[in-house]
């Protein structure tokens, strides 16, 4: 553990299940990530409670933010999957 980063180590489970649904693709996505880590020592004097919130807090955006890229990208990959099986006329 430094003043800049820690080093802890948790579990990361993640399950995309993709669904048809008439002309629309469903995707479920799951995630789920435990850890415990360690208390940085500048942050000693701030409740363990106030530090739990802020980092759930931060952990949800981060979370958020790599699903909305999973999810960007697999729209992008269906629709160009999409374009390529489709055979064009000539008529």
């Amino acid at each position: 553990m430094t003043i800049n980063s820690l080093t802890a180590q948790g579990t990361y489970t993640s399950e995309s299940v993709f669904r048809a649904g008439g002309d629309h693709t469903r995707v479920d996505y799951h995630l789920v990530l435990k850890a415990r880590l360690p208390k940085p020592l500048g942050l000693n004097l701030i409740p363990d409670r106030i530090l739990e919130r802020i980092a759930h807090n931060i952990t949800l955006w981060r979370i958020h933010e790599i699903a909305d890229g999973f999810i960007e990208r697999s729209i992008r990959e269906i629709e160009r999957g999409g374009r390529r099986g489709r055979k064009r006329s000539t008529d």
